[in-house]
């Protein structure tokens, strides 16, 4: 009798254990390509709606000259669209995955795997359209549109990272609120969104009370721009990763 080398679901949900290596190896890497089957739409609308936005920023600039030097954060549209994109991996995507025998855990790993390359390519594309953006001094309209503000950052690789790390942030995100869909419908998600309004409720009021917005204030204030949009933020991905994780497993569409 031979052991069987593919992950397999078992009744309750959960994935026997797999034989090709710990993170499920092959089957990973298959499920990260299943993503690519309908590529057009985690890869054409983000770079799309960014680019409607920046067409609208030229149109602006080249209208109105008082605007020009002015901070634009029509960079933030092309992270919206990772979110609702790597929602949709799971709300639409991962029962599609479960009904061609690809399991739990493959999916979810494979999903950040291709979250991550997608990010790494995303990041490397920003990087060259902020140098051009530089080289063409705000494209001849002094417009700061891929190193406006906080994202601007001198050192090119402190650069890559700060354009790479809210892509894990926004597909951290969307793979959050796509799970709870599936696994406690919208039930499930109205009431993620009740209990983040008392929690946030809560907090303003116990930060209030204890006098501590100065102190917080004065953090971010001694925070980098790097650190808050690079550094900070990835040990919130790690516990979005982990969270979905455990929530995937028992995921039933």
């Amino acid at each position: 009798m031979t052991a069987a080398t593919d992950l397999t679901d078992v009744p309750d949900g959960r994935d026997a254990p797999a034989g090709t290596g710990p993170l499920g190896g092959g089957a990973v890497v298959r499920a990260a390509r299943l993503h690519l089957v309908a590529w057009h739409f985690p890869a054409l609308w983000p770079w799309g709606v960014l680019a409607v936005s920046f067409a609208i920023n030229v149109a602006i600039y080249a209208a109105i000259a008082g605007a020009r030097g002015s901070v634009t954060g029509g960079l933030a549209s092309i992270y919206v669209v990772q979110l609702v994109a790597c929602l949709q991996l799971f709300t639409r995507g991962f029962p599609f995955a479960l009904a061609m025998s690809v399991t739990r855990r493959a999916y979810y790993l494979g999903a950040w795997l291709y979250a991550g390359l997608v990010a790494a390519v995303w990041g490397a594309v920003l990087v060259a359209l902020r140098l051009l953006e530089d080289a063409t001094d705000g494209w001849g309209l002094s417009l700061r549109y891929f190193g406006a503000g906080p994202m601007r950052q001198d050192d090119l690789l402190l650069q890559y990272l700060v354009y790479v790390v809210p892509f894990l942030v926004a597909a951290g995100l969307g793979a959050s609120v796509g799970l709870v869909i599936v696994r406690w419908s919208y039930n499930g998600f109205f009431t993620m969104l009740a209990a983040l309004m008392v929690l946030s409720g809560a907090v303003v009021i116990v930060v209030s009370r204890a006098g501590w917005w100065r102190g917080i204030g004065d953090w971010f204030g001694d925070q980098s721009s790097a650190a808050l949009l690079a550094g900070w933020p990835l040990p919130f991905v790690a516990v979005l990763g982990l969270l979905g994780y455990a929530a995937i497993r028992r995921a039933i569409p």
